[in-house]
């Protein structure tokens, strides 16, 4: 496969998943898969509609041996690294194309909706 070109990219969403992990000539290999959200207002409707974008992660080396041990569904979690994208001929000679990121750096990112495990509740406060 030829690669076409490279973006920089920095994003953050909940792996769907169990990471898949192998070895390849030596080399420790690991992917899966975030899910992202966008939300837009659409005129006439009271509450905002969602847009759910599924992105392909691979990652290799110490990163994807990080992403076997650390990663765990449904975490939320930032991904640095670049899309590539491939061109290739399927079973009926017709060209395609395939978009996945491959991972630099992972970080764990707590969610909007969950508070921080070291954060006190603080709703029994009478101001």
């Amino acid at each position: 496969m030829t690669a076409l070109f490279q973006h920089n990219v920095n994003i953050i969403g909940r792996l769907v998943k169990e990471v898949e992990s192998g070895t390849s000539k030596a080399k420790t290999w690991a992917r899966f898969t975030l899910v992202t959200n966008t939300y837009f207002h659409v005129e006439g409707r009271e509450k905002p509609s969602q847009h759910a974008e599924w992105h392909n992660i691979v990652c290799f080396g110490k990163v994807a041996d990080v992403a076997v041990s650390a990663l765990v569904k449904d975490g939320f979690y930032n991904v640095e690294g670049y899309v590539k994208v491939e061109r290739y001929l399927d079973k009926d000679d017709q060209e395609k194309f395939s978009k996945k990121i491959i991972a630099a750096r992972l970080h764990e990112v707590l969610p909007h909706d969950k508070p921080a495990s070291n954060e006190e509740d603080d709703s029994d406060i009478p101001f």
